[in-house]
């Protein structure tokens, strides 16, 4: 395909997604909120947006370290077009996206980078599940609870801390593997599960 048909398509496509995002909206209404907007919280929203992307898209170079290198500039680019459509899209459809828009842009094949959206999933889950048992560790029950309540809450506290627990030691032992000479290449997937658990919550 040649690149006046890609930039055809590409501006179609937008076309249609700006639509499709504003098509039950009173422009009238918008115009007035954007132009009543506050300079300087519109740069701290832009601000906020570059801080978050960059851990996100340098955790998932991590990732994808094993398969090869990745420059930081087109993992950015494609955290941010997939987090546009699934603005604009229901179902989540970004996460499909972002790593097809990376393989036609970088050497990784689609499906190892799909594999690595995947992983990324399953380390937020990791990482909910870790803070949820170290705040019900840390903090009482609601006042407010009572009777089967309370047994309900320290069944789930009981279950949130074992889990951490558990969580807390594989952690441990992926990073003593790490540094063991017998298994070289567990230092790749300790990278990778300290920077998820760390960007997981950004």
């Amino acid at each position: 395909m040649s690149r006046r048909i890609q930039l055809v398509v590409g501006l179609l496509l937008a076309a249609g997604l700006v639509w499709l995002f504003l098509r039950q909206a009173d422009l009238r209404e918008v115009w007035v909120a954007v132009r009543n907007a506050d300079p300087l919280w519109i740069l701290a929203s832009l601000g906020t947006i570059l801080l978050t992307t960059l851990p996100r898209a340098w955790r998932w170079r991590q990732l994808l370290s094993p398969l090869g290198t990745v420059g930081l500039r087109p993992l950015v680019d494609c955290t941010l077009m997939g987090w546009t459509v699934s603005v604009v899209l229901p179902g989540r459809l970004g996460e499909i996206v972002r790593p097809v828009l990376l393989a036609r842009r970088t050497p990784i094949r689609a499906s190892a980078a799909i594999g690595s959206v995947v992983l990324e999933r399953v380390f937020d889950v990791v990482a909910v599940v870790l803070y949820l048992g170290i705040y019900l560790a840390v903090f009482p029950p609601p006042p407010h609870l009572e009777g089967d309540a309370v047994a309900v809450f320290e069944a789930i506290r009981l279950v949130g801390i074992l889990g951490a627990v558990g969580i807390a030691t594989g952690g441990v032992a992926v990073v003593v593997a790490s540094r063991n000479a017998a298994f070289p290449g567990w230092w790749r997937v300790s990278s990778a599960a300290r920077c998820c658990c760390g960007a997981s919550y950004i």
